[in-house]
């Protein structure tokens, strides 16, 4: 995924303990992000995606610069937290990396429905959900929104 942004701006990235949503948050410091908030379900990796941030950013960003929120994705106070606190931070939020996702193994036939429940609240509805709460944010800078 190509990424594009003006230097400065502010990013919330979702997923952002582990993987592909920690990779994505220490790439946006290496090329100039000014803020971030990093969600995830783990607080000692989300430090650990935060102290990468700051470290890559080489003096750019501070540690008070990446605000961390911890939560799970599907709970949507947890949601309405991470615009509230990114936006009293910063003031905006520039973008939004909705990366948090889950799957699971097995067949159509042998899926618990629960277990499908979960997939689809964490993959599509907290997505639909905190990008609804981004877009008046968003629209202020530049509407810039992605699902990794």
């Amino acid at each position: 995924m190509a990424l594009y942004f003006t230097k400065g701006e502010v990013a919330i990235v979702t997923g952002a303990s582990s993987g592909i949503g920690a990779g994505v948050a220490v790439r946006l410091a290496q090329l100039g992000v000014g803020g971030f908030c990093l969600t995830g379900r783990n607080s000692e990796a989300l430090k650990e995606t935060q102290k990468q941030c700051v470290k890559q950013s080489e003096g750019r960003i501070e540690t008070e610069n990446v605000v961390i929120v911890v939560g799970d994705i599907t709970d949507e106070n947890v949601c309405a937290s991470i615009v509230k606190e990114t936006t009293e931070k910063f003031g905006r939020i520039d973008i939004l990396i909705n990366n948090a996702g889950i799957f699971a193994i097995g067949l159509q036939d042998s899926t618990p429905i629960d277990q499908y429940d979960q997939i689809m609240n964490v993959n599509v509805r907290s997505v639909v959900f905190l990008t609804r709460l981004c877009i008046p944010h968003l629209r202020k800078t530049k509407e810039r929104f992605s699902k990794l």
